[in-house]
């Protein structure tokens, strides 16, 4: 972890029976740091708050061990450990910021894409519907930076990349995450003028599209049941158009951004026909993430037998 004030790593190989081995360095790490190491404190803590910041603790709780028992990295151990005893405490932890951390560049762009999209997943809610789920996520995504910016067990960088990846495609497929993707731009009767609010939406959609990694936008055109259908349809083509131009004055390339109208076919409040509601005069914009990266192969258990790293 990059962090200019801390101490180096220190890796002690200790030879012998792994169940002396995590005596002895429990040991050590009792006589580094003594009884107020925010690792041992975690370990005794008794959480509060939901269900998804006492998860989260466990989740770190686990992680820190790990690093301080079997990895003997003091430092890695204390944040994560620091981290947990936020989340025990019912208190909001974010997962890591990418450039907090020294990753391979090859590797930044996707690390960074990674974490918009459970950072918008958790915006949606997920952390309500599926507690353990998003916080197992988020500790994925955590020992995943960490052991991408070592850098030098695969195995360990895997497990944790594609332990994250599983959860986070479950996590998507929820109910409202997959609502959250839809926007609404709205006109006011018989426009196609993108009004003050209606830029604001699409400047936040853009700005969330970008940080995901968006591969596809795409634009729909309604319009309330006053006036004919065929007017209808072609004022919901222009409504599209002019949603479509506006993303990509944006930023958007053209070619990313689909459009058709559908007229007053498809209103989201019923209505009869010749009435006007201001509900229905809309555009629906969709934006489409691409495929999360194929997880890799089974990987076999390290030496250890520990299941810090089994994806899960």
């Amino acid at each position: 972890m990059s962090r200019q004030s801390m101490t180096p790593h220190y890796r002690i190989p200790l030879p012998g029976h792994s169940g002396l081995r995590v005596l002895l360095l429990a040991g050590l790490t009792m006589m580094l740091y003594g009884c107020e190491s925010p690792v041992t404190q975690l370990q005794s803590t008794t959480t509060t708050g939901d269900t998804f910041t006492a998860a989260l603790a466990q989740e770190y709780r686990a992680f820190s061990t790990f690093e301080a028992e079997e990895m003997v990295d003091w430092r890695d151990a204390e944040h994560f450990a620091r981290k947990g005893l936020k989340a025990a405490k019912g208190q909001a932890v974010e997962p890591e910021v990418v450039s907090s951390w020294r990753v391979p560049a090859a590797v930044k762009r996707n690390l960074n894409v990674a974490r918009n999209r459970l950072a918008w997943v958790l915006a949606a809610g997920v952390a309500g519907d599926e507690p353990v789920s998003a916080a197992t996520a988020q500790s994925r995504f955590d020992c995943w930076i960490e052991q991408q910016e070592e850098n030098w067990q695969p195995h360990h960088i895997a497990a944790c990349r594609d332990g994250f990846y599983a959860l986070l495609g479950e996590l998507e497929g929820l109910e409202g995450p997959r609502s959250a993707r839809l926007s609404l731009v709205m006109f006011r009767f018989d426009s196609d003028k993108i009004d003050n609010a209606a830029q604001s939406t699409l400047d936040a959609l853009v700005g969330w599209a970008r940080a995901a990694g968006a591969n596809s936008i795409g634009v729909i055109g309604h319009t309330d049941r006053a006036g004919s259908e065929s007017y209808n349809i072609d004022l919901s083509l222009r409504r599209a158009l002019a949603a479509r131009a506006a993303l990509v004055r944006l930023g958007v390339h053209p070619d990313l951004v689909s459009y058709s109208g559908a007229g007053e076919s498809q209103p989201r409040i019923a209505t009869a026909d010749g009435i006007r509601e201001a509900g229905n005069r809309r555009v629906e914009i969709r934006v489409e993430l691409p495929e999360l990266p194929q997880q890799s192969p089974p990987l076999a258990r390290n030496r250890t037998g520990h299941q810090m790293f089994a994806a899960r």
